[in-house]
């Protein structure tokens, strides 16, 4: 199931693209394991659905694994924001501040996803990805991007990186 980008937000961003690269190596992590972008936009799109189509707020859990990638770039191409978390004891902290709909958790070897009920506010349409800021009062603070920021910083990187 291929998803649509969100209404209003431009069809050409790299997260929309994945298929584009066909069978070229798009992620190999910490394990050694290696996938594909269509592989990617597939799993990406599989997870995706199963947050549905209300826009949810996802909380990832980072980390250099197969499962985070894939939720995030579903939430990218699905318009769902994401707030990534390092896990830890700020994570419940930042949990019940912010009170994401979705949360993506690693639980020993596994991963799991757990959907909340939908908070009846919905996320700012333009919201993209909220980072935590690394203050010194311990208190759970975001700072919020757009997606249009999200990409104008990828494509930056990858400008100065000479990525093409």
């Amino acid at each position: 199931m291929r998803l649509s980008p969100p209404p209003g937000s431009s069809t050409e961003t790299f997260a929309s693209r994945l298929e584009s690269h066909g069978d070229a190596t798009a992620l190999i992590d910490e394990a050694g394991v290696r996938i594909s972008y269509a592989e990617l936009a597939r799993r990406a799109d599989a997870f995706a659905a199963r947050l549905g189509s209300a826009p949810r707020l996802l909380m990832i859990e980072a980390a250099n694994a197969v499962e985070p990638v894939c939720a995030y770039l579903g939430a990218l191409r699905a318009g769902h924001p994401v707030l990534m978390s390092a896990g830890g004891p700020t994570a419940q902290r930042i949990v019940d501040t912010y009170r994401p709909d979705a949360i993506l958790y690693r639980e020993g070897r596994d991963w799991i996803t757990s959907l909340e009920p939908i908070q009846p506010e919905a996320p700012h349409p333009d919201l993209g990805l909220l980072l935590s800021t690394s203050g010194s009062t311990c208190s759970a603070k975001l700072v919020r991007l757009s997606r249009t920021a999200v990409e104008a910083n990828a494509l930056s990187i990858c400008e100065y990186l000479r990525i093409a």
